[in-house]
């Protein structure tokens, strides 16, 4: 992937996997209506209540710009769920790799400037590293975290 003539590469989620999710979110949602319906109180509204959060949260990632990964000649710029983090500076990060548990794997990364203290310690245990991004962005981890070190060290 390359940068616009302006330097600028803007990553997106995929959109088969937020489909995908819908898709998973909406079946158990419709469950979970059926439940109640058919007399299975407590379970059927805790089955739809947890899946029509997550059909919450899929239809939220369709709409444009909720999320995103925003690449500049100067940092990064993360957005998830309509909430944007702070602009990092690409000489404020070490290298980007990928850290691996038994049910995914995500890019990672540690920042020099001192953020919150408990967290980044619980993150560090969590895996391996101060940050993690919140998703691949339709790429493999192992292509994120390269092209991400790429333009890391074309700034640098």
């Amino acid at each position: 992937m390359n940068p616009s003539p302006r330097g600028i590469l803007v990553l997106h989620p995929s959109k088969r996997k937020v489909l995908l999710l819908l898709a998973i979110c909406l079946s158990f949602t419709a469950v979970g209506v059926a439940m109640i319906l058919e007399g299975e109180g407590l379970s059927g509204w805790f089955v739809t209540t947890f899946f029509g959060l997550g059909l919450a949260v899929s239809l939220a990632n369709l709409w444009p710009g909720a999320s995103y990964l925003k690449l500049t000649r100067k940092g990064m710029e993360c957005r998830s769920l309509f909430r944007r983090w702070p602009f990092i500076p690409w000489e404020t990060v070490g290298e980007f790799d990928v850290s691996k548990d038994e049910s995914r794997s995500m890019v990672v990364f540690n920042r020099f400037v001192p953020a919150r203290p408990r967290l980044a310690a619980f993150n560090r245990g969590l895996v391996g590293a101060r940050d993690a991004l919140p998703d691949t962005y339709g790429m493999p981890p192992e292509k994120l975290a390269e092209l991400l070190n790429e333009w890391r060290r074309r700034a640098l």
